[in-house]
């Protein structure tokens, strides 16, 4: 029986994980299927916990708390994870470079965050897609390196006003928060 909890705890674990760490993420979609296998996660922990403790209380065997050990396991790495990626998200920000050269509705976003954190937005007809890397500068030169789903130069020049990648046409206004 721990054989199939531990196999269980172990994929929904898995994919909660995956869908979490991802530096791609497409709301509201993402969110629905990131939030599935993480109710689920939650709920058989909570049942394989109160198992678990009875079987303990017979056996008197730690082993057979492994299951629900690793799913709490699964879920202080996911929510660590939120808590992390937030706390960068809320930092300073040094500069936000936008344009509407791409994205459908709303443009796309780069924020700068002073401790070289990088968070990009592309607001589309119905959806949101956010985007996470990193970067550095060197006086007016920036290397970005954060993955997206659309053709986005790695080296930029920074004006006063004014963000474009080298080899590009599109060019982004620069504003300070």
């Amino acid at each position: 029986m721990r054989k199939i909890q531990l196999i269980i705890i172990t994929i929904l674990g898995g994919l909660s994980i995956f869908f979490e760490f991802q530096k791609i993420k497409e709301q509201p979609i993402s969110d629905l299927i990131q939030f599935v296998p993480l109710v689920l996660l939650c709920i058989l922990i909570i049942v394989y916990l109160s198992k678990n403790i009875n079987q303990y209380a017979e056996i008197k065997n730690a082993y057979v708390l492994t299951p629900s050990f690793l799913g709490m396991l699964f879920l202080i790495l996911i929510f660590g994870h939120i808590l992390i990626r937030s706390n960068l998200d809320k930092s300073p920000t040094l500069f936000v470079a936008a344009t509407s050269d791409i994205g459908s509705d709303g443009g796309f976003t780069l924020d700068f965050k002073i401790n070289n954190h990088l968070k990009g937005v592309k607001i589309d007809r119905f959806s949101t897609t956010s985007y996470w890397g990193t970067y550095t500068k060197l006086n007016d030169t920036i290397k970005i390196d954060i993955p997206t789903d659309f053709k986005l130069g790695k080296i930029a020049l920074l004006q006063k006003d004014s963000f474009r990648f080298l080899n590009d046409t599109t060019h982004f206004l620069v504003y300070k928060p």
